[in-house]
């Protein structure tokens, strides 16, 4: 009887296992943090998820609190920003300095998207993950998610 009390209690029905992509027109978007975040809101809790985009755009989230694959079922708010590093030199000194991610000159969000990287303001809201394998792709400048399961 303990052994089926324990079972229960690795939440592995409380995680869906999430990848996707991030596009801009169609076009990847590479080293963007991708945050999913439980929303109080929708009566979701839990830990956030996060990934960073390769070059082709894709991502696989990872629940690092718990260091788990996937984000915790549930509606979740997604956020997103750019964690290119630009550099920049200002004569005469040649001195280097660095942007932080996220804050590039003349960037406003996700490359020029300036509403993903808060919580507070990201449309991408009411973002379902369920328990499984699952597929969201993300298209910032036409503000669309793609869902498959």
């Amino acid at each position: 009887m303990l052994a089926v009390a324990m079972a229960g209690c690795d939440g592995v029905s409380d995680y869906g296992e999430v990848e996707g992509r991030v596009l801009s027109g169609g076009q990847p978007l590479s080293n963007i943090q991708v945050r999913f975040l439980p929303d109080p809101e929708a009566g979701s809790d839990g830990p956030e998820a996060s990934a960073l985009t390769d070059a082709s755009g894709r991502f696989r989230l990872r629940t690092e609190r718990s260091r788990r694959d996937g984000a915790v079922v549930g509606t979740h708010r997604v956020c997103m920003r750019s964690m290119t590093v630009s550099w920049k030199s200002t004569p005469p000194s040649g001195t280097l300095e660095v942007q932080r991610p996220g804050h590039e000159t003349g960037a406003k969000g996700v490359r020029g998207v300036p509403c993903y990287s808060d919580p507070a303001t990201t449309p991408l809201r009411g973002v379902r993950v369920q328990p499984g394998p699952q597929s969201y792709n993300f298209d910032v400048q036409n503000g669309t998610v793609m869902s498959t399961r």
